[in-house]
């Protein structure tokens, strides 16, 4: 109906459509910290970096000991990153073992929010847990208005692979 074609299990998208979305896509997303400074525009062929996401276990760089990621080895990877000047942006790290399933997505945002500055990729469980960890950011950033200005976090999402219903 909207210009694609199916053919058994194959979608057909024409390349006038492509470029439809390209055109209309916009030309660059600003990112900020808590205090409102925009700091990360991801535009053109810019690049900025971060650490990664979702560790299972955590490596004690003190003692080598691998425990079970916690909410508190959150906190201390979050003041990593925030103190680490060629990190432009944060992630959740690691998943808080140490909380009951259900909260833990929320408790581990928080602990991200509170002890680093920069700009938050996290991901979460569920639509729930996502409106809470967005009114998170609206509180720690001010409001609705001064999250619309400089956008403190960013939702990682990958429910299913392109194109697959």
């Amino acid at each position: 109906g909207a210009g694609a074609s199916v053919e058994g299990d194959r979608v057909r998208i024409p390349a006038w459509m492509v470029e439809d979305a390209i055109r209309k896509a916009p030309s660059r997303v600003v990112l900020g910290k808590r205090n409102g400074e925009r700091s990360v525009f991801l535009e053109g062929d810019k690049s900025w970096f971060g650490p990664s996401l979702d560790c299972i276990d955590y490596l004690d760089p003190i003692t080598d000991e691998r425990t079970r990621f916690t909410s508190e080895h959150c906190r201390i990877t979050a003041t990593l990153a925030d103190a680490l000047p060629n990190f432009h942006w944060s992630m959740i790290i690691g998943m808080a073992d140490n909380q009951p399933p259900d909260i833990a997505d929320r408790v581990i945002v928080r602990q991200a929010l509170t002890y680093c500055e920069k700009p938050l990729v996290f991901c979460c469980k569920d639509t729930n847990s996502e409106r809470d960890i967005y009114e998170m950011a609206l509180l720690i950033c001010g409001g609705k208005e001064n999250f619309e200005k400089a956008p403190t976090i960013v939702h990682y999402s990958e429910p299913i692979a392109p194109l697959e219903y």
